[in-house]
């Protein structure tokens, strides 16, 4: 079969969304809005979020692991504000918009490779990088916007090893797909599958459509996707043996998640929702599309032919390209449909179903051969106006959320709780900043030796803020088995020398895995205690004797505590 067998037919040539004034619009439309994310990094008026905080944490102590996430965040991190020369939000976030710029490209060459026509290249590329969930992972530094890098080039990776070496009959469609063996290709496959499993470990879910398609072709037992495996699991094995090091944190904190916080298969509402939130983090209309899309390639998979017939009678031609994009947006959004099932989850979760879903849908809108949207129910109109409206809705989109802190202010609501977004993280920058500028007012010999905090959100603020200066640790003085007393004097003491404060359940968070305070208390000069419970400070007060401040009489911020051991 030859490899134009596997083209998708491109839009007819008066088609008015498909010219070359039309393509360039968009591509134009496209740069305008990666530099815009671009520049808005460096004038977005929104905090660090709480994980922001701690990835950039996780960036000043680079390692192959972290407690609960690979390594690749960090990394990142480490290499944006290196080359920023600060630690700014901008400066954190700098080679976010950088990332999905070129997972976009991706898209585009995987439609291009797919069916070869500029067309669905252009728009494909164009309704991904606009989809108002990579306008959201554009802005903020996360997994998922690296996530979706590497999983957008692997399933490039992928069609590049399927359409290339000896061609054979393809049973994925009626049409055929071009199928080969050209080991470069599938250890490009792995080096990429490495690198997504060092970024997030919902990557491994890629293996789902993969060994679909190689089942479905007959290729399971072929040298190049095990070659791929192999290459796959030498890159990822630095993260496993960080792992096996620190007893599996990361493991057993993603399938914490995995497994869900209810019975099963009875939280409907959950999934309800999901679904509910993809019609906006994937756009309304491409949604649509590609649900009705979805019907119908299910309708028709088991055909001998390409063409089942649409409401009214209308025909409709599925292909390999379109059916390919299709088996690699569902593996993803039936995960997380089921995790719903047993739990709440979050509309993110899904995202790398969106490289898929853009694919599957520029195929259907932009090839001639697809006739469903003629149809009595849908009118043609919806396929000629379904491209360029999602297109405009997504860049409307875009513009809101970089406009979110001026329409706050014009709305009488930044810094309002419950209508600002923004509270929660201005109150713990502001928590550190407080404490930073006490620790500031004490004389050197004054200051603590730890800084301490039993609470992950002040922990990831603090450490942030002030981990260069100082050790930020994790501590919970209430922990029933601390062999630790109150004296006479109500200040803290030991029975034994030799006590320690461990905490004996498993580590909740990075700092109680890496940095806890597991040390001598008779050998601590000073710990500020920082905490936003007023009980746990009540309890460290009638605990703690105050520690002299050598003649300052500045007081700690309300939400801390500076005490001393007895010696």
């Amino acid at each position: 079969m030859s490899r134009s067998a596997f083209r998708l037919s491109p839009m007819a040539s008066d088609s008015l969304w498909t010219g070359a004034r039309a393509l360039s619009a968009v591509f134009l439309v496209l740069l305008l809005v990666l530099l815009g994310r671009l520049v808005m990094t460096f004038f977005w008026d929104v905090p660090l979020a709480i994980d922001e905080a701690q990835y950039l944490v996780w960036s000043r102590e680079l390692q192959a692991g972290y407690f609960s996430k690979p390594p690749v965040i960090a990394w990142a991190i480490a290499t944006s504000t290196g080359l920023c020369g600060s630690e700014t939000a901008g400066c954190v976030r700098m080679l976010q918009p950088l990332a999905l710029g070129l997972a976009s490209l991706a898209v585009g060459l995987t439609a291009w490779t797919l069916w070869r026509s500029l067309s669905a290249s252009v728009w494909a590329a164009g309704l991904f990088l606009t989809m108002p969930l990579v306008g959201f992972y554009s802005q903020i530094a996360t997994t998922d916007a690296w996530l979706l890098l590497w999983w957008s080039w692997a399933l490039w990776a992928f069609v590049w090893a399927l359409t290339s070496g000896m061609p054979s009959r393809s049973r994925l469609s009626s049409q055929g797909l071009t199928m080969g063996s050209n080991e470069v290709a599938w250890i490009v496959l792995g080096a990429i599958c490495g690198l997504g499993l060092l970024t997030k470990y919902s990557m491994a879910v890629f293996a789902l459509p993969v060994a679909f398609v190689l089942w479905r072709e007959g290729m399971l037992l072929r040298t190049g996707p095990w070659l791929t495996l192999l290459v796959a699991m030498a890159v990822f094995s630095p993260n496993l043996f960080w792992n096996s090091e620190w007893g599996f944190p990361t493991f057993d904190h993603t399938l914490g998640y995995a497994e869900g916080k209810g019975d099963a298969f009875v939280n409907a509402g959950s999934l309800g929702e999901f679904w509910m939130a993809q019609f906006l983090v994937m756009s309304p209309l491409v949604l649509l599309a590609f649900l009705w899309l979805s019907l119908k390639s299910l309708v028709g998979w088991g055909q001998s032919n390409s063409v089942s017939r649409g409401p009214g009678g209308s025909s409709f031609a599925m292909d390999a390209g379109v059916r390919l994009s299709l088996v690699f947006a569902w593996p993803m959004l039936l995960v997380v449909s089921l995790q719903a099932l047993t739990g709440k989850v979050e509309a993110n979760w899904a995202a790398p179903a969106s490289v898929g879903i853009a694919l599957a849908v520029v195929g259907l809108w932009c090839a001639a051969s697809h006739q469903f949207f003629r149809s009595r129910f849908f009118g043609r109109s919806v396929k000629s106006l379904g491209l360029p409206v999602s297109l405009l809705l997504n860049v409307g989109f875009t513009v809101a959320f970089l406009a979110l802190p001026v329409g706050l202010e014009r709305l009488g609501w930044a810094g309002v709780a419950g209508k600002d977004p923004r509270v929660p993280l201005v109150t713990l920058e502001t928590l550190a900043t407080d404490v930073d500028t006490y620790l500031e007012s004490l004389p050197s010999e004054a200051r603590p030796q730890f800084i301490a905090s039993k609470d992950r959100h002040a922990l990831a603020y603090l450490d942030a803020r002030l981990g260069r200066e100082y050790r930020v640790v994790y501590w919970d003085p209430g922990l029933e088995a601390k062999v630790a007393t109150m004296d006479g004097a109500g200040t803290v003491g030991s029975s034994e020398d030799a006590t320690e404060v461990k905490d004996p359940r498993p580590a909740q968070h990075h700092w109680a895995l890496q940095k806890p305070l597991a040390t001598e208390l008779a050998a601590v000069s000073s710990i500020l205690f920082v905490s936003r419970n007023r009980e746990e400070l009540e309890q460290i007060r009638a605990m703690a004797s105050p520690k002299p401040a050598s003649g300052v009489q500045t007081q700690p911020p309300p939400e801390a505590v500076l005490m001393t051991p007895v010696r």
